[in-house]
């Protein structure tokens, strides 16, 4: 096997404006790639190269948003800090975990944002919460704060208010969200959002200043703006600096509130370290100071600290959010979910970010896990293949369980079976459904938000999926094969065993009807030729764990439609004249799903129908160069078209690495890998003339594929491969 390629470098970012307007009026949209996620595993949250926090829905992944910039640039809402002025952008993973860091570099010094949102050992949480920490690196840099949210995906008001500790804002009815802040803060307000700019200053001795104390002069105010001296509320708009204002001394212009912090500070390390000290005096370094002002109060030693929560009244000082605290049980948590990780082939860092990017997907309360934490990021650009990803596939769920599993992780699966458990319950339910929300809800009615205009103009936006009740039969191999890995290190149990022995019988009874397949095609039903080999899969994974753990179940029966299934595949499903199997019954055209054949064991990868399957879609289903692979080229009856998919190209590599073709299989893999953000992040598709990032992100079903087919190549020749079961007929 050849050595993994370095990751490629990648040039920085230059100063845009993703979320502000640009020449012209248009709003300006940050690429798909540019951006990193943070999660709490109840929800996640986009942050871009340029520190906007453009998608976050705090309830849960499937919740209203707050910030949606990156669905409607002018009117979604945002959360960004960024350097005043031109920089440049680069952005990392604190080590091997989930805490972000974007690093801008100006003409007058560097600075380092720190995002990530608390996660602990118990995985609970009481509020929902992104901390932001800001530290000058060297040099001197003036940063700006905007703070403009936009409840319920935009529909509904928003109505900032000051606070002693920060700024408010609130829709009024239901929803709170609150911005924590340093006290050097001067807020301006305009009714529905607040905005401020800071000056970070690092020094070598760690002395510290800055300025607007509450014995420091303050910036003029509106004449509208009216001070409630009691709690601190000022109605009208204009700049606020917390703990109200004084009705006498000097006033200065608003554009000269500008706070300077100085202090020594050290790069974010692999641990917690330390981060720019703030002091406790002011020297008067900046216009709008004068005299000392009190003890600073927001973050000791690390930083300047900025914290969004949700659902919360007060907006508390700094010290109570406990940042500090809450950083280090973070990293305590991802060092020691990584650290148990069974993983040490040469594309370890790949493999270990997919795996990260999983677990963010995992919805703690429940054992949930969606296929992606955003809505309608559009397939073709200006197209309307936008959908809602913020569910539960059963199909999706049933490769992520299986991909952490390999990896040595089967908590998720145990808790997602308990989830399984509870969702097929209803006896009178028809069928498994293709989907589920994160509580287990079933009706997940589609509707479009025509307030948003969509990513790049990539209307319509929607929330809720109409495909929740397809019939999609394959679901039911992909739960049945993620069971019978499960069942390796965990006891069946007679209340599992009894939904999964009911989900097999329910394929034996119904394998023979037409589906929608596993693209979800709303084109009407078929006999997808996937479907029916996971149908088999689902039979004969139920067979297998009834023999070998002497379960009850009619076994006679079931093996006899397992080989039903099997003679029917072959039959109906081949095409001499495609040498491949194809989509459908009845069609010459390809799908790149067959190229799962061989690595659920429906057929050996040594079989000729096999090696067809692939040198078919190497010819028909592949860009320019045989580099990516699309899922299909035929007509689905939805309007618009669609890039390559992220996970076919991957189950390309792994289909030739099954048939031996081992060094063309890395060839493939390679390149993938080159196409992963600056953060080993990947979304559903790829636009294959440019390479950028299309559909939603990031994607499960990407990293899934990743993560599967580096095992594969890692171990195919030692013959301990967990996939591939050989046929039993």
């Amino acid at each position: 096997m050849s050595a993994p390629p370095a990751q490629p470098s990648r040039p920085a970012a230059a100063r845009g404006a993703s979320s502000q307007d640009v020449p012209g009026g248009t709003p300006a949209y940050s690429p798909i790639s540019d951006y990193g996620i943070i999660g709490d595993l109840h929800t996640a949250a986009l942050v871009s190269r340029t520190g906007a926090v453009d998608w976050y829905c705090p309830r849960a992944f499937d919740g209203p948003s707050v910030f949606a910039a990156v669905l409607d640039a002018r009117r979604g809402g945002s959360c960004r800090i960024e350097p005043l002025g031109a920089f440049t952008t680069e952005q990392h993973y604190l080590g091997r975990t989930a805490v972000l860091v974007t690093t801008f570099r100006t003409p007058s010094g560097v600075l380092e944002l720190t995002d990530f949102m608390p996660v602990g050992s118990g995985g609970g949480r009481r509020f929902a919460e992104i901390h932001r920490r800001v530290v000058c690196l060297s040099g001197e840099v003036e940063f700006r704060v905007e703070f403009a949210p936009r409840f319920d995906y935009a529909t509904g008001q928003t109505v900032v208010y000051p606070r002693r500790h920060g700024v408010l804002a609130s829709d009024e009815e239901d929803d709170v969200l609150t911005l924590a802040s340093p006290p050097e803060i001067w807020w301006a307000l305009d009714g529905n959002a607040a905005s401020a700019t800071l000056k970070l200053r690092a020094t070598e001795g760690g002395a510290a200043t800055r300025t607007g104390g509450d014995d420091g002069e303050l910036p003029a105010v509106a004449a509208a703006h009216a001070t409630d001296a009691a709690g601190g509320r000022t109605e009208g708009t204009g700049p606020y600096r917390r703990g109200g204002m004084r009705a006498s001394g000097p006033r200065r212009r608003v554009n000269a509130a500008v706070a300077i912090v100085t202090g020594a500070v050290a790069r974010v390390a692999d641990v917690v370290g330390r981060m720019g000290g703030i002091g406790d005096r002011d020297d008067g370094a900046n216009e709008g100071s004068a005299g000392h002002a009190g003890p600073h109060s927001s973050g000791g030693d690390d930083g300047v600290w900025f914290v969004l929560r949700y659902d919360d009244d007060e907006v508390r000082p700094l010290a109570a959010y406990e940042s500090d605290k809450q950083l280090a049980s973070t990293l305590t948590f991802w060092k020691t979910w990584v650290g148990a990780i069974r993983y040490e082939g040469p594309y370890h860092d790949a493999v270990i970010r997919s795996a990260v990017t999983l677990k963010l997907l995992c919805y703690e309360p429940t054992g949930a896990i969606v296929a992606a934490p955003t809505t309608s990021l559009p397939e073709e650009i200006g197209g309307v293949r936008n959908w809602d990803y913020r569910f539960t596939w059963i199909r999706d769920s049933a490769f992520v369980l299986y991909s952490l599993s390999i990896l040595g992780h089967s908590e998720e699966a145990d808790r997602f079976m308990e989830f399984l458990k509870r969702v097929a319950r209803r006896t009178s339910d028809t069928h498994l459904q293709v989907m589920y929300g994160i509580d287990g809800r079933r009706h997940l009615t589609e509707q479009t938000l025509p307030q948003l205009e969509g990513y790049r103009g990539s209307a319509p936006v929607r929330i809720g999926n109409a495909a929740y009740d397809q019939l999609q039969l394959d679901v039911y191999g992909e739960l049945l094969e993620t069971a019978y890995l499960w069942s390796r290190t965990r006891p069946l149990t007679e209340g599992t065993w009894s939904t999964l022995a009911r989900l097999v019988g329910f394929v034996a009874d119904n394998w023979r009807r037409p589906d929608s397949g596993i693209w979800e095609v709303r084109a009407g039903l078929r006999h997808y030729v996937h479907s029916k080999v996971m149908c088999w899969v689902a039979l004969d994974r139920g067979v297998r764990m009834a023999r070998e753990f002497a379960l009850p179940g009619p076994l006679e029966r079931w093996e006899a439609e397992r080989a039903a299934v099997h003679a029917d595949v072959l039959a109906n499903g081949w095409s001499e004249q495609k040498q491949s199997f194809v989509q459908y019954y009845g069609t010459d055209a390809l799908d790149a799903s067959n190229l799962v054949i061989p690595m659920v064991g429906f057929l050996p990868h040594s079989d000729p129908r096999v090696a067809g399957t692939v040198q078919a879609t190497l010819r028909e289903l592949t860009s320019e160069g045989e580099e990516l692979v699309y899922r299909y080229r035929n007509e689905d009856g939805i309007q618009g078209g669609e890039g390559v998919f992220s996970i076919c190209t991957f189950w390309l590599a792994e289909a030739l690495a099954l048939s031996g073709d081992h060094e063309y299989a890395v060839k493939i893999f390679e390149r993938m890998l080159s196409h992963a953000n600056h953060l080993g992040l990947y979304s559903e598709e790829l636009d294959p003339a440019t390479g950028g990032f299309l559909g939603n992100f990031p994607q499960a079903f990407t990293h899934i594929a990743l993560i599967n087919c580096a095992h594969v190549m890692d171990v195919m020749q030692s013959g301990k491969l967990l996939s591939a079961v050989q046929p039993e007929l």
